[in-house]
């Protein structure tokens, strides 16, 4: 008698067990990325002059920003320009200076920055060099254009969301359950691509001087961009 009720009690805990996750809430999380070819480049130039007369260094100034800018629309009609910081300040005589005295200001150094966008890589190394012929590159960027991201979109979040099927999938065979016994409850998506790009920064080149060599120009490898994507969901299954 005690041994025939033992086995029936473990017949009804097997039994409890078994339906003890029916109604249970399960929390997964799936994340991917997707490795996408860069097909722009952020550059920034600048040019710097410093003069007695702060007007005239001004006047150099511009004239170099005019002639840069001119030659970069020459080797990319396409690429896209914008001014960037302007600056000016005194230059001071650290030797002339004397105690409850202003300093003296021996000359005047004004700069500025343009920064270009140009999604044709293939005149990079050209307009590169023929900038600067009258500015300096100061930084390279390479990232993905507007319309790369646009394309890639879809795909990022059809890998994303398979990927937390797959895992949901493999989860629900090791429980013993099938997929029609779960209800997805909730799903959050969370884009982490993020907007910096993968970046290149160049040494500062001096800008070249009137019949001087041809500048042998740089090498460039655009390289990739990761688009991450996390998912997380909550799954319910049914209760029978």
């Amino acid at each position: 008698m005690k041994k025939l009720l033992l086995v029936s009690l473990l017949s009804v805990a097997g039994v409890a067990a078994a339906q003890s996750t029916s109604g249970a809430l399960i929390t997964l999380s799936a994340q991917t990325s997707i490795r996408v070819e860069n097909d722009q480049a952020a550059i920034e130039f600048s040019a710097e002059e410093q003069d007695a007369d702060r007007q005239q260094a001004i006047t150099r100034l511009n004239q170099r920003m005019r002639t840069g800018t001119e030659q970069i629309k020459k080797s990319d009609p396409s690429a896209v320009l914008q001014t960037g910081s302007v600056y000016s300040y005194p230059v001071y005589d650290a030797a002339r200076a004397k105690p409850g005295k202003a300093p003296v200001i021996i000359a005047w150094r004004v700069g500025q920055k343009l920064d270009v966008k140009s999604a044709d890589l293939s005149r990079l190394t050209s307009l590169v060099g023929d900038a600067q012929k009258s500015l300096q590159m100061t930084q390279l960027n390479f990232g993905l254009s507007d319309a790369a991201k646009a394309k890639t979109e879809q795909q990022k979040f059809d890998s994303g969301y398979k990927q937390f099927s797959h895992k949901l999938s493999y989860l629900l065979k090791a429980m013993g359950k099938s997929e029609s016994q779960a209800e997805l409850a909730e799903l959050n998506v969370t884009d982490m691509s993020g907007p910096v790009p993968e970046m290149k920064m160049m040494a500062m080149a001096a800008p070249m001087a009137d019949g001087a060599a041809p500048n042998p120009g740089f090498r460039f490898e655009p390289g990739f961009s990761e688009l991450n994507i996390s998912i997380e969901g909550k799954v319910r299954l049914r209760k029978e």
